[in-house]
C-alpha cells in the first residue's frame, strides 16, 4: 500500500522512504507557493456540502474532460509538440461549463504569468505565445500539465498534484490542511485514474505525524 505523506510537513527534497517522495514533491512544485485567485474548474456552492459537489465534479468535469486532457497535455508537453498541445487546449474550453471554462483560462493566465523569467519552462512559454495569437486558449489544466512536464513530473504524481491545486484553490484559506485534502483526493482519484486506464486499489493518502 502506497502512503503519501504530509508535504506542508517537508521541503521538497527533504523527503524518506521510497515511494512518497514523488507524489510529495509533485504537489509542491505544483503550487509554487502561490494559490489562483478563486476557483478553477471545481467550483462549489457554499451552500451546499462540500464533498457531495468535489464527487460530483470528480464523476464530471474530471472524469470526462480534465483528467484525459491532463493526461495528453503532460505527453505532448514532454514530447515538445507545441502546436498540437495548443490545439488540445482550445479543443478543451468545449467540453466545460462557460463558468469553469473562464474559471480555467483566468487561472491558466496567472499561472503562466508567475512562470515568467523560469528557466526551461519552453512549452510554457510556447503557450502564452500561442494564446497570444488566438490559437491557445491557455487552460489552467494545460499549463499546468507543461510545468510538470518540465519537471519530469509522472502521470499519477501529476494527477494528485492536480487534484491539490484545485482543491486548494476552492477551499477557505483556514480549511486548507493536508488532512481535510487527502479524503477527498482518495474519493475523486479512482475518477480521474480510471479515465486514464489505471487502477488505484492499492492507493492511499495518509498525513504524516508531526
Amino acid at each position: 500500500m502506497r502512503h503519501l505523506i504530509d508535504p506542508d510537513a517537508y521541503g521538497i527534497y527533504g523527503l524518506a522512504g521510497a515511494n512518497p517522495e514523488e507524489t510529495a514533491r509533485a504537489v509542491r512544485i505544483s503550487a509554487l507557493g502561490s494559490v489562483p485567485d478563486g476557483p478553477i474548474t471545481f467550483r462549489p456552492d457554499p451552500r451546499a456540502d462540500y464533498a457531495a459537489a468535489w464527487q460530483r465534479w470528480a464523476e464530471g468535469p474530471l472524469r470526462a474532460a480534465l483528467a484525459p486532457h491532463l493526461a495528453k497535455s503532460l505527453a505532448l508537453a514532454a514530447r515538445g509538440h507545441h502546436r498540437e498541445l495548443a490545439a488540445a487546449d482550445l479543443r478543451l474550453g468545449d467540453r466545460l461549463s462557460f463558468a469553469a471554462a473562464e474559471g480555467s483560462r483566468a487561472a491558466g493566465a496567472r499561472l503562466i504569468a508567475e512562470g515568467e523569467g523560469a528557466l526551461y519552462l519552453y512549452e510554457v512559454s510556447r503557450l502564452k505565445e500561442a494564446a497570444a495569437a488566438g490559437a491557445a486558449a491557455g487552460h489552467f489544466a494545460t499549463v499546468f500539465a507543461a510545468r510538470a512536464a518540465a519537471f519530469h513530473i509522472a502521470q499519477i504524481p501529476a494527477c494528485i498534484a492536480y487534484l491539490h491545486a484545485e482543491w486548494r484553490a476552492a477551499t477557505p484559506l483556514e480549511y486548507r490542511y493536508w488532512h481535510r485534502f487527502a479524503p477527498l483526493c482518495e474519493a475523486a482519484l479512482p475518477a480521474a485514474l480510471d479515465a486514464l486506464g489505471q487502477h488505484t486499489e492499492t492507493f492511499t493518502l495518509q498525513a504524516a505525524s508531526a
